[in-house]
C-alpha cells in the first residue's frame, strides 16, 4: 500500500514463528502423513471424519507438529498455535482446536490401525532416506500419568515400578525398536503399566516381527539387540529358528563359572573406532541351548547402565554374522569411579 503526503492509515503488524512449523509441515507433506492416516481410516470405515474443517489426519498432524516444536497439553495448543504460522499453513482457526477437538479426532482412530499407519510412515522414511537397517536396538521404559484412580475407562494406565520413582501414579509402558546407526524409531507398542519387561518382549515380538522384516529386502541381515531384562529362556525359545538374529546379555550372577573361565582367555580386540578391548568368544549352553557366547569388559555407569550395555552389544552384531571379524564395542569410559567387569553376552542366528 502506498500513501501520499499527509495521508494516514492504521496498520497492524504481527509477528509469528514460522521456521520450525514450516519445515515440519513440508516434511509431513513429503511423507504424506495426512494421506496415510486418512487412507487407513477410509479403508476401515468408508468415511473420514472432519472437525472444524480438518480431517482426522490433519488434526493429528497439527498435534504432532506442536509436540515436536513445543510440547504442551491439548488444552494449551490453541494459545501456542496463534503465535505460529501453522494455522495459515493448514487452514484452521487456532481457537477452534481445543481439547474436545483433539479428543474427537483421536477417538476416530481405532487402536488396531495404529501399527499399519506407523509401518507405512516408517517405510516411506526408509525409502526416501535410502536406509538399510541392520542392527535394531530394543528397549522398554515407562512414564507416569495423572489419570485419576477413579477413571476406569483407560485400561493401559496401571501402577507398577516407575523408572522415575512415581510409584504412586498410574503409568504406561513403552517398548521401542530403533535403527542402531540412525536412531530412527521403527516400531513401538504401548502396554499396561504393570506388565514386566520379560512378558512385554514376547508380546512385542509376535506382531512386530513381520513389520521389521518388511523394512528391508534382506531381512536375514537384521539383528535385534536387547538387554538382560528380556533374555529369559522362554523369550529366547520364541525367536524363530533361522529367521531371528539377536545379540543380548545374560546376568553375570547366572554365569559365574563362565566368567571365571573367561579371565584366562581374554584377548585384545581392536574396535572399529580404533579402541582396544579384551574379549573371548566361545560356545556354551545358555538358557537350555548351545549358543555363541562373547565375554568382554564393559563400563557400567551408575547413571546409565542400560545405555552402556546396549552400546556394547550392538557393536557385536557384525561379528555375529561374520565369525572372522573380531569386532565389539564397549561403553565409553569416563573419568571417575568406573567399575569394570567381564559381562557375558550371547548372540546367535537361531
Amino acid at each position: 500500500m502506498r500513501l501520499t503526503q499527509k495521508q494516514h492509515s492504521d496498520i497492524k503488524i504481527s509477528s509469528v514463528t514460522a521456521g520450525a512449523v514450516t519445515a515440519l509441515f513440508c516434511l509431513a507433506r513429503k511423507l504424506d502423513i495426512v494421506g496415510k492416516i486418512d487412507q487407513a481410516l477410509g479403508e476401515a470405515g468408508g468415511r473420514v471424519q472432519k472437525r472444524d474443517g480438518l480431517t482426522v489426519g490433519e488434526s493429528l498432524l497439527a498435534g504432532m507438529i506442536s509436540r515436536a516444536c513445543a510440547p504442551r497439553s491439548k488444552r494449551a495448543f490453541a494459545a501456542w498455535a496463534e503465535t505460529t504460522a501453522l494455522p495459515e499453513l493448514m487452514g484452521f482457526a487456532a481457537e477452534d482446536l481445543d481439547s474436545q477437538h483433539f479428543w474427537d479426532q483421536m477417538h476416530a482412530v481405532p487402536v488396531a490401525l495404529l501399527g499399519g499407519i506407523e509401518q507405512s510412515i516408517v517405510r516411506a522414511v526408509v525409502g526416501i532416506e535410502h536406509l538399510q537397517p541392520q542392527a535394531l536396538a530394543y528397549d522398554t521404559t515407562n512414564f507416569y500419568t495423572h489419570i485419576a484412580s477413579t477413571n476406569h475407562r483407560p485400561e493401559l494406565p496401571q501402577r507398577g515400578h516407575n523408572k522415575q520413582g512415581r510409584h504412586d501414579l498410574r503409568q504406561l509402558g513403552l517398548a521401542l525398536v530403533v535403527d542402531q546407526s540412525t536412531q530412527l524409531p521403527l516400531a513401538h507398542v504401548l502396554y499396561e503399566g504393570a506388565r514386566s519387561d520379560m512378558r512385554t518382549f514376547a508380546a512385542f515380538l509376535k506382531p512386530v516381527r513381520g513389520r521389521l522384516h518388511a523394512l528391508t529386502l534382506q531381512p536375514q541381515q537384521l539383528t535385534l539387540v536387547f538387554d538382560a531384562g528380556a533374555s529369559s529362556q522362554a523369550n529366547l525359545e520364541k525367536l524363530e529358528a533361522g529367521v531371528d538374529h539377536y545379540v543380548t546379555a545374560v546376568r553375570p550372577s547366572y554365569q559365574q563359572a563362565l566368567l571365571a573361565e573367561a579371565v584366562d582367555h581374554l584377548e585384545e580386540v581392536t574396535l572399529s573406532g580404533g579402541g582396544v578391548v579384551r574379549a573371548w568368544r566361545t560356545t556354551r549352553k545358555i538358557a537350555g541351548k548351545e549358543r555363541d557366547s562373547l565375554q568382554f569388559p564393559i563400563v557400567r555407569r551408575t547413571t546409565s547402565r542400560t545405555a552402556s550395555t546396549i552400546g556394547a552389544l550392538s557393536g557385536a552384531t557384525r561379528r555375529g554374522r561374520n565369525p572372522t571379524t573380531r569386532h565389539a564395542r564397549s561403553g565409553e569410559a569416563k573419568t571417575g569411579a568406573n567399575l569394570w567387569s567381564p559381562v557375558p553376552a550371547h548372540f546367535s542366528p537361531l
